[in-house]
Formats: structure tokens, sequence, C-alpha cells
């Protein structure tokens, strides 16, 4: 969808300049103001669902790891539960 948007926005914006487009359709397009997407689209690329830094893996690997602990801890003794989730967290 955003890239319907920029590629509206910036034909719209060789009209404007030419008085033509370039590489012209059949279609005819609205010739209605529109909003920049480039912003919105720049910030969309910044971001990321990767862990970029170490100090995000921690609190995310604890996490995952707390109800793990806690179902072994049920069944192993605690001194083998905390041994494995310190290798763990270690890796």
């Amino acid at each position: 969808m955003l890239g319907v948007q920029a590629t509206r926005f910036h034909r719209a914006a060789e009209r404007k300049v030419l008085g033509r487009n370039v590489l012209s359709d059949a279609a005819t397009e609205p010739d209605e103001e529109l909003a920049d997407p480039s912003k919105l689209f720049d910030m969309t690329n910044k971001l990321s669902s990767v862990l970029i830094n170490r100090s995000a893996v921690v609190p995310v690997a604890a996490a995952a790891l707390i109800p793990f602990a806690v179902a072994g801890a049920t069944r192993l003794p605690y001194k083998d539960v905390f041994s494995v989730l310190k290798k763990l967290l270690l890796l």
C-alpha cells in the first residue's frame, strides 16, 4: 500500500514539473493533492524485528526461559534447574 501511495505521489510531482508523465498509461490519474509518503517509508525501513544490541538479548532470553524454569522446578531439583538455566543464559 505504501508503494502505491509513493508511486502516485511521485507521478503527480512529475506531472507538475513536466506537465505530463514520461511513461504515461492509458488510465488517467486524479489530480488531487497527495501527502508525501517518503518520511513514512523511511521510518518503516528503519524498523527491525531482529535483536541488534546485546542489552536486549538478556531480557528476551530470560523472559523465554522463565516458564521453562517454573515447569522444570516442579519436576527436577532446584540445583539442576539453576545449572541448566545458567548454561542456557551463557550461550
